[in-house]
This record gives C-alpha cells, structure tokens and sequence, in this order.
C-alpha cells in the first residue's frame, strides 16, 4: 500500500466543495459530473492530505441516508487531521465560519486537538503534539 484517500458522502458534492476549500483551506482537485450535469465526486488536497467527496445518490430519502450515524459523534465519519500546530488553524476556521466544538485542548496522549464538525455531520479532528510531548 502506499496511500490512503477517505471518500466522504455529501448530500450536496457543491456545498461541501466550497466548505472544504474556503474554511478548511484545501485545493479542488478535480470535479466528476453525473449524467445530470452534477458534481457527484470530486478529489481534494491539503498539504499531504487527500480526500475525495462523493454524492450521497443511494437514498432518496434525505432522513435515512447513511450520513450522520455515528451516535457517539453525530457524523458519519471521524477522520483525524494531524499538524504542525492546532491554536492558528482553530482561529482560522472559527472566523471562516466552521462549526468547532469548543477550542483546542490539551489530552492526556500528548496532543493539543480540537473538532470540527462538517456540513455532513462528520467529525473532523485537529491534533499537533504538546511541546512535551515533542521532547
């Protein structure tokens, strides 16, 4: 194996695209449209950190897409972003408008995190070891 790139569902690809390049900084890739003329995948980048976002197109239904189901965290999916500090990214979403869950905390692993709650409900960490950690 020589990478790993997440694919998270999104009820609406477009939305999710302008979150993730606008407050959380990432690249557009590229875009992938349906027969509709729809973005139904696109691939994104930060850094070294890939990911791709995919239309959540299985359910007609938007109460039983299988978005949001993780009880403990109400997102689908936790992805845990690892960097160089947390303090600076943290400020810079909360004024680009991203939902955190309260601002960086020190844990008892040696890292400084904090959350940030997707447009989908997925739970996305920051974390950057404390400086004790790092000696």
């Amino acid at each position: 194996m020589q990478s790993l790139t997440p694919i998270l569902s999104a009820r609406d690809v477009d939305a999710a695209l302008v979150f993730y390049r606008d407050v959380l900084g990432f690249t557009v890739d590229y875009k992938l449209k349906d027969g509709a003329g729809k973005i139904a995948r696109a691939g994104l980048s930060c850094g070294a950190v890939r990911l791709m976002l995919c239309a959540d197109s299985g359910h007609a239904d938007p109460s039983t897409a299988r978005l949001g189901r993780n009880a403990q965290y109400g997102g689908g999916v936790e992805l845990y972003f690892q960097a160089r500090e947390v303090d600076g990214l943290y400020r810079e979403f909360a004024a680009r408008g991203a939902r955190v869950q309260g601002p960086p905390e020190d844990r008892l692993t040696g890292h400084r995190t904090f959350v940030v709650i997707d447009l989908d409900n997925h739970r996305l960490e920051f974390a950057a070891p404390t400086s004790a950690a790092a000696a």
